[in-house]
C-alpha cells in the first residue's frame, strides 16, 4: 500500500519523509498541511494541476519538490501563511504547452497622494494604482481586491492607513492585488506582485 494512498484514505500520519515521485498523483489530499512532523516531501514527475493551499501549513524547515507537473501559476506561500511563510516549495519546470493558464495581475504605479498631514488618514483603493492583467475586461474594485501589509509606523484597518500619532516622516507601505474569480497554484485568489511606495507624512 503507497503512502499516498494511506495519506488520502485514512487521514495523514506522521513521516519525516514522504516520496511520491512517478506514482501518477493527481492531486495530494486536502490535510497534507496536518503533517508537521514532515521535512521532505517529494511529489514529483506526476500529474498535479494544482495543489492543496493546506500545503502553505508544513513546517518552514520541510522542502517541498512537485516539480514536472502541469501546475499553471506557480506561487508561494507567503500570502497564505503569513506566519512563518510555509515551506521552501521547488515548483521546478511545469508542463503547461497543453493548457490555458490565467495570466497573474501586475502592479506597475501607483497615482495617489505622496503626501498627508501629520494624523491624517490615506483611504486607497484600486483606482489609485496602474495594474495590467490580459484575462482582466476591468480594472476595478469588482475585478481585484486590494490588500495592504503591515509596516512601520502605521496602522492598516480595511483600506486606510493610519500614521503613528504625532509621526512626521516618510512610510514605506507595501501593497499587492489578488483578482476575484482567478486561481494561483495553490487555490488561492491570483495574487499580483508586490509593490512598494512611500508617502510624506508631513507637519500641518
Amino acid at each position: 500500500m503507497n503512502q499516498m494512498y494511506v495519506a488520502s484514505k485514512f487521514g495523514i500520519l506522521a513521516s519525516v519523509l514522504l516520496v511520491l515521485t512517478l506514482f501518477t498523483i493527481f492531486s495530494l489530499p486536502e490535510n497534507i498541511g496536518d503533517l508537521q512532523s514532515l521535512r521532505s516531501l517529494n511529489a514529483n514527475n506526476n500529474f498535479l494541476t494544482s495543489v492543496p493551499s493546506t500545503l502553505c501549513n508544513l513546517h518552514p524547515s520541510c522542502a517541498v519538490d512537485i516539480a514536472d507537473n502541469y501546475i499553471c501559476n506557480e506561487s508561494d506561500c507567503s500570502h497564505v501563511n503569513s506566519d512563518t511563510g510555509g515551506p521552501n516549495v521547488n515548483w521546478g519546470v511545469q508542463d503547461t504547452s497543453q493548457l490555458t493558464c490565467p495570466s497573474s495581475p501586475e502592479i506597475i504605479g501607483y497615482n495617489g497622494a505622496l503626501t498627508i498631514n501629520e494624523n491624517e488618514n490615506l483611504t486607497l483603493s484600486i483606482s489609485n494604482f496602474e495594474i495590467t492583467d490580459l484575462d482582466a475586461d476591468l480594472i476595478d474594485n469588482t475585478t481585484f481586491t486590494l490588500h495592504i501589509e503591515d509596516g512601520d509606523n502605521y496602522t492598516v484597518a480595511d483600506n486606510t492607513i493610519t500614521p503613528a500619532l504625532d509621526y512626521i516622516g516618510e512610510i514605506e507601505i507595501l501593497v499587492y492585488v489578488t483578482e476575484n474569480g482567478e486561481a494561483d497554484s495553490l487555490g488561492s485568489p491570483m495574487p499580483s506582485n508586490s509593490y512598494d511606495f512611500t508617502v510624506s507624512v508631513v507637519a500641518e
